[in-house]
């Protein structure tokens, strides 16, 4: 693994893909990963990461097999984040939460 795993968006990408590919398909492969490397990162980073290695999976290899089933593990892992985040967030609203319009205007 590499050992960038800040909220530095590149970084925190190739960190990302790389664990996509260590894990070989297994969602629970990648989610001890993300759990032991990750636990400190904002969880909308790691979201925006794996949404972006799921698109560069799709890019690389649109027309193969080649790297479909990273790509469908990074757009699972993300919505189950997000879910968990969803939930965590209705149960305890966070101070300072970040609602759609602090991002559209």
């Amino acid at each position: 693994m590499p050992a960038h795993w800040t909220d530095t968006p590149a970084d925190l990408l190739e960190a990302v893909l790389s664990a996509l590919t260590a894990a070989q398909g297994d969602p629970m492969h990648l989610f001890t990963a993300l759990s032991a490397n990750g636990s400190h990162l904002r969880v909308t980073a790691l979201i925006c990461a794996l949404l972006r290695a799921d698109q560069i999976l799709r890019d690389t290899f649109a027309g193969t097999t080649n790297g479909h089933s990273d790509a469908l593990l990074a757009r699972a892992a993300a919505l189950s984040l997000a879910e968990a985040a969803e939930e965590v967030e209705r149960a305890r609203p966070p101070e300072g939460v970040l609602r759609l319009s602090d991002v559209t205007g």
